[in-house]
């Protein structure tokens, strides 16, 4: 189902990566009053945006192509998209709203994979939610539940399935149904239960839309929001071997891929030996689901034969230069002339297929 060269950034990868190429000058901001201002400096001060800046460009390291899920509105990704850094992007609320009834099957089936997400987010933004043993995860349970029906446009039977107690908690009065959706109504605020509903169903569609995407692209996803899914334990698997492979590097070789920066990513990407990197990488990664073998063995023991592979290189450079001018004073004579061509080009032969296959111990140079 999916290539292997691309992944998709839900939210907070995007605007992780976002931010960090806003300080490399890699991004502008489209602000146009104060409010857009005000949004702009919660991006750049975020702080659980700096946490993921590492692990975005690794990851954009390890995959050639990156799509991003719904980032920052305000920032302009033309340079990026220029750059090649990212391939496309879009908005969650550009790849849905068909709120269709088979969205309710989607909705459910992830349901296990984001709730403890949802239920900790609830937690911070409704602190007395933390005040009876147990209330956070049975009312978030039960809100989710609601929204799913409710978005699908099944509001009475969203009514009638819920266990929150509704006609208690918000004091209902007449049609239940016009009496949540009044509670929208902006004149006097709106009420506390409709941002939560608000609150839910952007969770719910940040997902729904990061699967889309990814199902559109034909590649994986990773996603702060989600734990457990299939694809990105793929993703999991392939950055654990590249830490492995990094420690081991540093150990036997000294040097390793230095990514601090938008312009260090794009100085490591463009290296002829990025490519082979990868592949080694996804060989690492296939043996995984061996839980006999030792894999940073297996890592270690790769690395230190590249590195010996690479340095022996040298000597076969210093024959190839050898044979090169051996060749010069033996030009007109045939017989030595197609020996010492048919030795050059077996040195080179030997060069290249060695570079080739080695030669990715040297990304980090």
């Amino acid at each position: 189902m999916y290539k292997n060269n691309g992944i998709v950034f839900d939210e907070h990868f995007s605007n992780a990566l976002i931010k960090s190429a806003a300080k490399n000058g890699y991004v502008e901001f489209n602000t146009g009053s104060d409010l857009d201002r005000q949004l702009v400096k919660s991006l750049m001060t975020n702080r659980e945006y700096g946490l993921l800046r590492q692990k975005c460009f690794e990851l954009a390291l390890l995959y050639d192509e990156v799509y991003l899920n719904d980032p920052f509105e305000l920032a302009s990704l033309d340079r990026l998209q220029k750059e090649g850094i990212v391939k496309k992007h879009k908005y969650w609320n550009n790849t849905l709203q068909d709120n269709s009834i088979n969205e309710i099957s989607l909705a459910q089936d992830i349901k296990p994979l984001v709730i403890d997400y949802i239920i900790k987010h609830f937690k911070k933004r409704r602190p007395y939610l933390n005040g009876i043993r147990g209330l956070a995860n049975k009312y978030v349970d039960g809100l989710y539940d609601f929204e799913v029906l409710w978005r699908a446009g099944l509001k009475q039977e969203a009514i009638e399935n819920t266990h929150i107690p509704l006609k208690k908690l918000l004091k209902i009065k007449g049609d239940p149904v016009n009496f949540i959706c009044n509670l929208f109504d902006e004149t006097n605020g709106i009420h506390s239960f409709a941002v939560d509903m608000i609150d839910i169903a952007f969770e719910i569609e940040s997902i729904i839309s990061l699967m889309k995407i990814s199902n559109e692209f034909k590649v994986p996803f990773i996603s702060k929001r989600i734990t457990g899914f299939e694809n990105e334990l793929e993703i999991d698997k392939t950055y654990e071997v590249y830490k492995t492979c990094i420690i081991e590097m540093k150990n036997e070789v000294q040097y390793i891929p230095q990514i601090d920066s938008i312009d260090d990513l794009l100085r490591v990407r463009e290296k002829s030996e990025i490519k082979r990197f990868r592949e080694v990488l996804n060989e690492w990664t296939s043996l995984m689901s061996d839980q006999e073998f030792n894999l940073a063995e297996k890592i270690r023991k790769d690395i230190f034969k590249a590195n010996k592979e690479i340095a022996n290189l040298d000597k076969w450079r210093k024959v190839d230069k050898l044979i090169y001018y051996l060749s010069i004073p033996t030009m007109l004579i045939p017989y030595l002339s197609n020996i010492i061509t048919i030795g050059g080009a077996y040195t080179r032969y030997h060069i290249e297929g060695k570079e080739k296959r080695y030669g990715w111990i040297g990304i980090g140079r």
